[in-house]
């Protein structure tokens, strides 16, 4: 890419794709102006990513707004090109209006992006408005290009500025993104004898928190799901019914609209302890594997071998000794397990896994790790 300067005094500043230039226009010298260069750069970065000019119906004032918006980013000032007598001022609440000029609408969109500079911090903010930039399909209106930059943040930084790109979409009347369905993952036993009770885990990635959990029950013996419980917190201990099986939903909420599900499905065995597996399929003694990964967040796996049915109780302690979780507390069957530990909703710091096992011949197993949450 050229720069050109010395355009003569009808010009100001330009760029078409490939070059920029600068004129004398109303006896300013443009080039001297580190917002204008940048901001005519900018209209030649856009139109490289877009493979040409934004297009759509909105097209001219997303294409100055986004200019605007990081040419204020040189000198970290939301007051654009005023040493030249451009004045265009971000840190605003317009909304779009049909019948101004694209220099006023642009302060719209770019005013949006601001906003959530203000709220997240530069870095943060000029990568998403970038990345917004980039992502397919392209935005071609300020609706779209915020709706870019919630995926954008939920794809990088795990959706943890949502709500900052929401507000910025309303203080200017854009059209509100909208979340993406988070991944909902229900956890717990996957073999479990009659009318025993063990403990149930949900999971939820891609979303905005705080969330409701709302768990339901269907046994394959019926029709219908039942409602257990609802509740904030993302545990729920439950006691399952007869042969052959069960499934556990999960319904997560979030300001009391539905956002996604998960479901998990039990196999019920025969009561008591006694169940027929094929000696070369069990492990030779008890055991219980470090987690994996360690350190976490939010969530790690734990595995465990049984040689033979047993009565497992598993919980998780903080280091002063208090039972944060309660991960299995149930009979379980002959094999290899796993489970896993979400701490969404605990601090950083070590915690301690114990396991006691006690198996239909007598022979109990105890056994600890320490796991490192780090957020």
């Amino acid at each position: 890419m050229n720069a050109k300067i010395k355009e003569g005094p009808n010009e100001n500043g330009w760029s078409n794709g490939n070059n920029i230039g600068f004129g004398s226009q109303f006896g300013q010298e443009w080039a001297r102006s580190s917002d204008v260069i940048y901001h005519e750069y900018s209209h030649n970065v856009t139109r490289k990513i877009y493979d040409g000019f934004v297009g759509g119906s909105q097209s001219t004032h997303m294409d100055e707004g986004l200019s605007d918006y990081f040419a204020s980013t040189i000198n970290n000032d939301a007051d654009h090109g005023e040493s030249v007598g451009v004045n265009r001022e971000l840190d605003n609440t317009y909304s779009y209006n049909s019948t101004r000029d694209l220099w006023w609408n642009g302060q719209v969109i770019g005013g949006a992006a601001w906003d959530v500079r203000e709220a997240v911090g530069a870095t943060i903010a000029d990568q998403l408005v970038f990345k917004a930039i980039q992502m397919s399909p392209k935005a071609h209106n300020m609706a779209d290009f915020m709706q870019n930059m919630l995926d954008a943040d939920v794809s990088y930084y795990s959706g943890n500025h949502t709500d900052e790109i929401i507000d910025a979409a309303e203080n200017h009347n854009i059209t509100t993104p909208v979340l993406p369905p988070p991944n909902v993952t229900v956890s717990g036993p996957s073999n479990m004898f009659e009318y025993t009770s063990g403990t149930f885990n949900v999971s939820v990635s891609g979303g905005s928190s705080p969330y409701t959990y709302k768990w339901y029950s269907k046994n394959d013996n019926d029709s219908y799901w039942n409602y257990i419980s609802s509740a904030t917190t993302n545990s729920h201990y439950h006691t399952v019914g007869s042969q052959p099986g069960e499934t556990i939903k999960v319904e997560v909420t979030y300001s009391g609209s539905e956002i996604g599900s998960g479901q998990h499905y039990v196999s019920i065995l025969g009561s008591g302890f006694k169940v027929v597996v094929p000696t070369d399929d069990l492990p030779e003694s008890y055991s219980m594997k470090n987690n994996y990964p360690n350190p976490f967040n939010p969530s790690t796996e734990i595995k465990y071998s049984l040689p033979e049915a047993a009565n497992v109780n598993l919980k998780v302690y903080n280091v002063m000794g208090q039972e944060v979780a309660t991960l299995i507390n149930n009979n379980m069957s002959a094999g290899f397990h796993s489970i896993t530990f979400d701490a969404n909703t605990l601090p950083s710091g070590v915690y301690i896994a114990r396991m006691n096992a006690v198996g239909q011949s007598g022979e109990t197993f105890t056994q600890e790790l320490k796991m490192q949450l780090i957020k």
